[in-house]
């Protein structure tokens, strides 16, 4: 293992930048990934193929990490850098044409339908 590799208690304290605008990986997904790795370290097992395997859904419109931070600190754990960490979306029926997970209708749209113009 390298020694820039982070630590478990590294991996329990990071701290990323929340967006909502521009696309980002969903937040519950990372933080079940983060928890799942630093068990991982704790036991000293190896995180590489974890880490390369790992694959997050990308939300739009609702709060998610921002997706080049999460990269650059998971390259941090692996050798070979998968080309794209994202997956599809993890709302079934949620997504649209290019993978994203959009928001969902609010209340008074589901409630009343949609605005006919």
């Amino acid at each position: 293992m390298s020694d820039s590799m982070p630590t478990a208690d590294e991996v329990r304290s990071a701290c990323f930048t929340p967006v909502r605008i521009r696309e980002g990986y969903d937040m519950g997904a990372v933080d079940d990934f983060l928890d799942r790795l630093a068990q991982t370290r704790d036991r000293g097992e190896d995180v590489g193929p974890l880490v390369s395997g790992a694959r997050f859904p990308v939300v739009r419109m609702r709060e998610g990490y921002a997706i080049e931070e999460i990269d650059a600190f998971l390259d941090r754990f692996a050798a070979d850098r998968p080309a794209s960490r994202r997956a599809g979306p993890s709302v079934p029926g949620a997504a649209g044409g290019d993978g994203v997970v959009v928001e969902q209708r609010g209340i008074l749209s589901r409630l009343f339908g949609r605005r006919r113009a």
